[in-house]
């Protein structure tokens, strides 16, 4: 779904960075908005809860409707040109190899495929099968995706916990890939 249907602080937030300060501040639409809709819609809410709820969404409705543009899809795929599907095959990079080659022996990987091939009722089993494609997907895509991880003050720094040497990346990478 889109942030409308999903989160009403989203909504603030859209409409905050097109047109600032028309639902009004962060926590001037938390308390008029967000937070009676919120509660209307938690667990067994009263009657009141439920009522002033309603009336904020109404009034949040009036307030933004005027701006959404609802289009179905039946309508729009009148609209669009056909379909195109192009299939481009292009050869990995040596710096993808080397990490695809780096990956396809490792543990990790032993690891995921044992779990497929073993049944078990370990709810980790998936969420690692998973991680395993991502991993192979940003590889494909562009090997810094692998590569450069985001830290946890929003620096970025190389991933040093992957057991490859990164002087030998360094040296296979294209100049717009340097580390």
């Amino acid at each position: 779904g889109t942030p409308i249907q999903n989160n009403v602080r989203e909504v603030w937030a859209l409409f905050d960075w097109l047109m600032p300060g028309f639902l009004g501040t962060g926590p001037e639409f938390w308390r008029n908005f967000a937070k009676p809709i919120e509660r209307s819609q938690g667990a067994n809410p009263g009657s009141k809860t439920v009522e002033a709820g309603s009336l904020a969404l109404e009034r949040l409705h009036k307030q933004i409707l005027p701006f959404i543009l609802r289009r179905t899809k039946e309508k729009v795929l009148k609209e669009l040109p056909p379909k195109i599907i192009q299939d481009v095959f292009v050869d990995p990079s040596d710096l993808q190899v080397l990490l695809y080659d780096a990956f396809s022996s490792s543990p990790a990987l032993k690891s995921v495929t044992s779990q497929l091939l073993t049944p078990t009722t370990s709810t980790d089993a998936p969420r690692h099968i998973f991680e395993a494609l991502q991993y192979v997907m940003k590889l494909c895509s562009h090997p810094n995706l692998f590569l450069i991880v985001n830290t946890r003050s929003g620096r970025k720094s190389r991933d040093t916990s992957k057991s490859i040497n990164f002087r030998s990346i360094r040296s296979l990478s294209h100049p717009s890939w340097r580390l």
